[in-house]
């Protein structure tokens, strides 16, 4: 299992990488930022517009249908995007020119340790490998969708979960549950519950060999589900980070040189964009920064007492060919170096590299773009 940049719901929002990275040449392991076979650099929960919400809400509601508590959603839906690539050509794993067209498969993992820890995947969801049973006879993993689709974005219904937060729900508030009381009685909440329920998506090339780690990639994300009991008041909803579309990334090729804005592609995934000329020799100098609003101040929901703390942007950087200095930057530290050195060289064929750039917040809001640079 490779772990990645995609965040961790507790602390950055979007989660692990499991499945076919890890195939190298030889011993020689590539730095994460180095993308040259299908991989997953990110899932992103909300509309793909400045400052979507990123997470789902929902009130108990004890007057529902026969007296029995129901759950009333703040929002019908949520979309989801997964950010998959699997570029080809000179220098890459599958060394064939051409697009690969990908298929992708969402899953819910109703595993308890999941449920009864949260920020944690419990193993049995985690059953991927081509020996393991297929995903959709696994009983821990419900199918988010009825069939794999080529569609990258998927709209969860918020109703679809009522089941699956109910049995934790129930468990959670039972006289005698762990950290709930003792003796037949119940020791209530004071705060709305935050509940972690990881999000996987199987990403796969259509047509491709399931045995073949090259041909098939699963990721992983905490959906941030805030759930309030009666009389209780939910807090404004985590929102998204966005990268605006002029000046989220600017490039130099000296350290204090003066910026040049990037374009960022029309699409993250595919299709060619606004290319940057860079050297083959000399290093670029690369800068990010979100759209203002995007460091939102919020109040943990917690017993640290802490109030008004202010969000921590964390940008994650990839490319097809080189390396990065800083593989991760912030805000107080907002500057790269791009290298086309002797470790990572591009093939003397390309022409064109392919640069993603991530944003996340440390509680589950995710963006991402794409650029491309030419080299002489």
């Amino acid at each position: 299992m490779r772990t990645a940049v995609t965040f961790v719901v507790t602390a950055l929002a979007l989660g692990a990488l499991l499945g076919g990275g890890g195939a190298g040449c030889g011993n020689d392991i590539d730095p994460d930022t180095l993308v040259r076979e299908l991989r997953v650099l990110a899932i992103r929960f909300g509309e793909p517009t400045a400052g979507s919400v990123a997470e789902v809400q929902a009130t108990i509601d004890l007057s529902g249908a026969g007296g029995m508590p129901d759950l009333v959603f703040s929002q019908p839906q949520i979309q989801l995007k997964v950010l998959a690539v699997a570029p080809t050509g000179p220098g890459r794993r599958v060394t064939t020119p051409g697009p690969r067209p990908l298929q992708y498969d969402w899953f819910a993992c109703l595993g308890r340790l999941s449920l009864f820890s949260p920020g944690t995947l419990d193993p049995d969801c985690r059953k991927f490998a081509p020996g393991d049973p297929a995903p959709r006879q696994n009983p821990v993993l419900k199918p988010l969708v009825a069939m794999p689709s080529t569609s990258a974005d998927l709209t969860l219904e918020t109703a679809n979960l009522k089941e699956t937060l109910g049995a934790f729900l129930q468990v959670l508030l039972a006289p005698g549950s762990g950290g709930t009381g003792s003796g037949g009685t119940v020791t209530l909440p004071t705060r709305p519950i935050t509940l972690l329920l990881p999000v996987l998506v199987q990403v796969s090339v259509v047509g491709g060999d399931p045995m073949n780690p090259l041909d098939s990639e699963v990721a992983y994300s905490f959906l941030r589900i805030l759930v309030a009991l009666p009389g209780m008041t939910l807090p404004p909803p985590n929102r998204n980070p966005s990268l605006p579309v002029a000046g989220g990334v600017q490039v130099s090729g000296e350290e204090m040189g003066a910026m040049t804005q990037l374009v960022p592609c029309a699409d993250a995934q595919s299709g060619d964009c606004p290319r940057y000329a860079a050297s083959r020799t000399a290093p670029l100098f690369v800068t990010a920064s979100a759209q203002a609003g995007s460091v939102e101040t919020y109040t943990p929901l917690d017993d640290s007492g802490r109030t008004d703390l202010l969000e921590s942007m964390r940008y994650s950087w990839f490319s097809t060919d080189g390396i990065f200095d800083d593989a991760r930057t912030g805000d107080q530290h907002p500057q790269t170096q791009w290298k086309n050195d002797d470790s990572r060289p591009a093939a003397p064929e390309t022409q064109v590299v392919d640069l993603w750039l991530v944003v996340q917040d440390e509680r589950g809001g995710a963006d991402f773009q794409r650029f491309q640079l030419s080299l002489p």
